[in-house]
């Protein structure tokens, strides 16, 4: 796998890693009265008994050991309470090692940060050659205190085999179980679980954490990691491009793709691998290129979050390029600053008779087997190979005035009654219109239409728009909510809650993405709502608008 590794030869700002600045807490007033009551001797008698009564009133400084200890129980409590990183299931101590949680926590929060970013761009930025641009200082505190946590808790909890030898035990067992599932070893048969029933980015931050790899062993992880993700998405998309009618439904928003000799290859060689013998048939040229746009997307979502964890790991710099151009796609741009083979050239590596190619097409063809295996088997034991979605997440679409909104909801009718809706609300996550406060709908006397709806779509969480309010109403969990301005303005730029002015409005996109949209895929619904109910002091409750 040399062809695949990083040329550590050549020297780039980005391939060698930052030096880590750990903050250190001032020397406070105890230490700073100490050194003014050395230096001022017996120079004035009255001056040092004031600074040893001061001395001897200031509280003595807390041992930072202490405070690491304190840290790391609370942590392992929370772990208990949620029954999160158990070593041993049946083990009566119940035995807390947190890394591998940590890592989670650290994957799914770049996950769901790169998600909330899709198609975002802010205005103020310069032209970025990549997300790390548009990062917040917030979020990039976040991460890298959850990236040092993994690493703190990696030292304190198994790099001490004599305190904490059943830690470095399954730390061990865990390292080699991803080692074999990766390079597609012979103890890969005695592992229960698939190399592509996991999360290919999990995967990779889990081998960082577990690990601890150099910048250029990571960057060859990487490249492996993402060749995985390009087989893994054409596993599971080649059963669905050849069920769709690309030609009628998919090829106009295709666009122009750039397709090679040897993606059709290894798309053909995949397809024999995993399709039977009785359903096989050859992808057509069309299905060949909505597959590679599909990897296309896949290839980038994976690159996207990886460039943030290699920047948070490694303190590497991406946005001083010399020889990146901007109108290039993002794709390419980013296998450019990490380092990696294109798709095309990994893939032409994998077809050449090299050494490095005989090894790939080796691993490639065990982790197609054990795929099919896993997918021969999803009736029976209930196993799937799932992908997370790559598109730009949105609420639904609204129309351009008013009006026309409330001429929709006039046209529904009660789903209870069958008569029109008296107070209709429309969900903003799937569309749906039916009746909010009204008696009609109403259970247990408190539960209205919203209540109702909310486990059936958003779980936990939810965001309506009341029509005759005007308004937009947020939901957490059971009995917490807060009332918000909705996204639509009059002609001079002001919203009218409870439309008492009566002006025409119109929707204001911009509100909408900033005050709906974001507020939904950053999480911050329950912080919204708390923020609301500590602001206003209503004796009627949040019900009453």
């Amino acid at each position: 796998m040399h062809a695949l590794s990083l040329n550590d030869s050549t020297p780039t700002s980005s391939s060698t890693p930052q030096p880590r600045q750990v903050p250190r807490r001032s020397s406070g007033l105890v230490n700073w009265l100490q050194q003014r009551g050395r230096g001022l001797g017996s120079s004035s008698q009255s001056t040092t008994s004031e600074t040893s009564s001061l001395l001897s009133q200031s509280p003595e400084p807390v041992n930072r050991t202490t405070e690491l200890t304190k840290a790391y129980k609370r942590l392992d409590e929370t772990f208990k309470v949620n029954s999160l990183g158990k070593i041993d299931v049946n083990d009566e101590l119940e035995r807390i090692n947190p890394v591998r949680t940590l890592s989670r926590s650290l994957g799914i929060t770049i996950s769901a940060f790169e998600i909330a970013h899709r198609g975002m761009s802010s205005a103020s930025f310069a032209p970025a050659t990549s997300l790390l641009a548009e990062i917040p200082d917030s979020a990039l505190t976040h991460f890298r205190i959850l990236s040092e946590t993994v690493e703190s808790c990696m030292a304190v909890n198994v790099v001490k085999p004599s305190v904490h030898e059943m830690f470095a035990r399954a730390a061990a067992r865990h390292r080699d179980t991803m080692a074999a599932l990766l390079f597609a070893t012979d103890d890969a048969q005695h592992v229960p679980r698939a190399l592509f029933q996991d999360d290919m980015f999990l995967f990779f931050v889990d081998w960082l954490s577990f690990v601890a790899p150099t910048v250029a062993e990571a960057s060859g992880i990487l490249q492996l990691c993402l060749w995985a993700e390009v087989v893994k998405t054409m596993i599971v998309y080649t059963p669905k491009v050849k069920a769709v009618d690309v030609t009628t439904a998919l090829e106009p928003a295709l666009g122009v793709i750039q397709r090679t000799k040897v993606f059709d290859t290894l798309s053909y060689i995949i397809n024999l691998q995993t399709a039977p013998e009785s359903t096989n048939q050859a992808l057509s040229e069309d299905q060949k290129a909505v597959l590679r746009k599909v990897v296309d997307k896949y290839a980038l979502t994976f690159l996207r979050k990886a460039m943030i964890v290699m920047h948070v790991r490694y303190g590497l710099d991406f946005e001083c390029p010399y020889d990146i151009n901007l109108e290039t796609p993002e794709l390419a741009r980013l296998t450019r600053l990490l380092h990696l083979s294109s798709i095309d050239e990994t893939t032409a590596v994998w077809q050449e008779n090299s050494a490095a190619g005989a090894r790939l097409r080796v691993i490639t063809a065990r982790w197609v087997g054990e795929a099919v295996e896993v997918a021969a088997q999803a009736h029976s034991l209930g196993l799937t190979i799932s992908l997370p979605h790559p598109a730009i997440f949105e609420l639904v679409g609204l129309p351009k005035t008013y009006d026309t909104l409330t001429e929709e909801a006039i046209r529904r009718k009660c789903p209870t009654t069958g008569k029109e809706i008296t107070d209709p609300a429309i969900c903003l996550m799937c569309g749906d219109i039916f009746c909010s406060q009204a008696s009609c709908c109403m259970k247990d006397k408190n539960q209205g239409g919203c209540f109702q709806h909310l486990p059936k779509c958003g779980g936990k969480v939810g965001v309506f728009l009341n029509v005759r309010k005007c308004m937009v109403l947020f939901m957490h969990g059971p009995g917490n909510g807060s009332w918000a301005q909705a996204p639509y303005l009059d002609k001079h730029g002001e919203p009218d809650p409870t439309l008492r002015r009566h002006h025409q409005l119109f929707l204001n996109q911009k509100r909408y993405d900033k005050l709906m949209r974001e507020v939904w895929l950053m999480h911050q619904i329950p912080t919204v709502i708390s923020r609301k109910l500590e602001a206003d002091i209503n004796p009627g409750g949040w019900e009453t608008l």
